[in-house]
Order: C-alpha cells, then structure tokens, then sequence
C-alpha cells in the first residue's frame, strides 16, 4: 500500500506515510516513510510498480515520481544524474524554460468615426505600418499614431490627393 500511495504523491514520502499509516502525525509519517523507504523489499515493490505501468498510462505523476526517486531518494545514483534528475523535475515543473515570451500589442483608431473617414488604401498602408513595426519588436509610439492620423485628417481634407 506505501509503494503505491508513494507513487500517487509524486514520490512524496510523508504524503504517502499519511495515506498509508495509522498517524494523523505529519512529523510521525515523516519518520515511518523515511524508514519505509530504506528498506529494500519496499524500494523493490515500488521499482516494480513503476515497471508494470503501461506506457499509455505514464502521465506527469509517474514521470515526476521516477525522477524524483533517482534525484531524492536513490543511494546509488551519482551526483550528476542527481542533478540530472533535480533539473528534469525544475522543467516538469516549469521552474526553468529555454523560451522567451514576446508581448505583441495591437492598437486600435480611438473612434469608429476614424475608420469610417479612411479608403481603403489608406487602411492597407496603416494596417501594413503597424504590422512592420509589431516583426521588428518595436511599439508605435503616440507621436507616430499622432502623425499619422494628421496625415489621415489631411487626406480626408484633400480628396484629390487620394
């Protein structure tokens, strides 16, 4: 019954001497896991289990209890598959990541009377503007937007010169 519980926690030893023992005790379970899990028939039966699971059913549990075995609890790994292991669980549990997250933002014109006084090309060109500087990781600034709504006004105001 440990080796199981202890698989369903993760590999957390007071977890399962919670479940499995008599003792409401976190300090009581702590002690009877830590000694429970010295003992090599225990630490068989649990190896065991983790061998019979089916492959379709490994999911992140299975996975974290393993790996935090070998990192936490297994006298006869090395410091560098301990460390190995230590840095696998940090990436289970998205504590280190290789990405880099990018924030894209997307301004809007303030009115709808200000979309409605565009053509269509002057929407295109404002459209392909913004989508330029969102690729190059640069903001538009207010000035810009500024500007370019005067140039817009202007365009408005000058029909020829569309």
């Amino acid at each position: 019954m440990f080796a199981r519980a202890w698989i369903e926690a993760n590999g957390n030893a007071t977890q399962a001497g919670l479940k499995s023992f008599d003792t409401e005790s976190y300090g009581s379970a702590a002690v009877s896991a830590h000694r429970t899990l010295k003992n090599t028939k225990v630490q068989r039966h649990i190896a065991k289990l983790l061998a019979e699971v089916d492959v379709a059913s490994i999911n992140e549990t299975v996975i974290t209890a393993g790996i935090g075995k070998i990192a936490l609890h297994d006298p006869k790994a090395r410091n560098n598959d301990k460390l190995k292991a230590l840095e696998l669980l940090a990436r289970i549990k998205a504590m280190l990541t290789d990405k880099q997250e990018t924030k894209i933002t997307q301004e809007v014109f303030k009115t709808s009377a200000d979309m409605n006084n565009l053509t269509l090309e002057q929407l295109h060109a404002e459209y392909e503007r913004r989508v330029i500087a969102a690729s190059e990781g640069r903001k538009t600034s207010a000035a810009q937007d500024q500007a370019s709504n005067g140039n817009v006004e202007r365009l408005n105001a000058n029909p020829e010169a569309r």
